[in-house]
């Protein structure tokens, strides 16, 4: 076991131990017990070193977020579109079930149809069945 005052390590020691946690060849245990340190840190710092290889490599974690950022806006716009498309063609349905519904009306005193754009009773049956239906 270690005793005595906590020691602090260095960024070459640190990474020193990561790089060789990391390649495998060595157990952490191996490793901690010939650095003189506990096991705890190797993995912690193993975990780090996996986790910032990316800016290692040219990508910053900056970078990395604004691509995330710029792929998710682009699918929310997606979303904000498709859904105008779809309030749209609910609101041309509503319309078109409101005149339907207006040319199914009731009768006059002489027992006639109210007018209705040309379309007969069983016309506008047809089309409010569709509307209703979701199949316009």
């Amino acid at each position: 076991m270690i005793k005595g005052k906590r020691r602090r390590h260095g960024p070459e020691f640190r990474a020193r131990v990561a790089l060789e946690a990391f390649k495998g060849v060595k157990t952490i245990q191996r490793i901690a017990k010939k650095s003189d340190i506990l096991p705890e840190p190797v993995f912690a710092w193993k975990k780090t070193m996996a986790e910032d290889a990316a800016s290692v490599v040219g990508l910053s974690a900056g970078k990395v977020e604004a691509e995330d950022f710029e792929r998710k806006r682009v699918q929310l716009h997606a979303t904000i579109g498709q859904q105008a498309v779809e309030l749209n063609w609910l609101a041309k349905k509503v319309q078109t079930t409101r005149s339907v519904r207006d040319c199914s009306g009731p009768r006059t005193a002489g027992g006639s149809a109210p007018s209705c754009g040309g379309l007969t009773d069983s016309a506008a049956a047809v089309v409010l069945a569709d509307v209703l239906l979701g199949d316009r």
